[in-house]
């Protein structure tokens, strides 16, 4: 194991220490305003890109980050999908009433 490596397990450890504070305040709240379901989505779509890249180039540590990446990305988006707020129904076509507006009382 050289030194790149030994940085490579570094920056594994911390970036994945990411997830931590981000999921236990998810559990606690339930709060996932501003969460994009989208964005997470792509997040694991391109996560899962980069660990077959790292696996067929046959990199330990790009392949154990990903891993740990599709995990927390993918567990992050399952807490959007259930914990995140109804859009709202559309509103109906209803009427606005315009008696009164522009019109005299005499024209009512």
């Amino acid at each position: 194991m050289d030194s790149f490596d030994i940085l490579g397990w570094v920056a594994l450890a911390i970036t994945q220490a990411f997830w931590i504070p981000n999921i236990a305040r998810i559990l606690r709240t339930r709060d996932v305003a501003g969460y994009s379901v989208t964005a997470w989505s792509l997040m694991v779509v391109g996560l899962i890109a980069f660990l077959v890249y790292f696996a067929h180039r046959g990199d330990v540590v790009g392949v154990v980050t990903n891993i740990s990446g599709i995990s927390g990305a993918s567990f992050t988006l399952a807490c959007v999908l259930r914990w995140r707020r109804p859009r709202p129904a559309p509103a109906p076509d209803a009427q606005v009433p315009t008696a009164g507006i522009g019109d005299s009382p005499a024209s009512s």
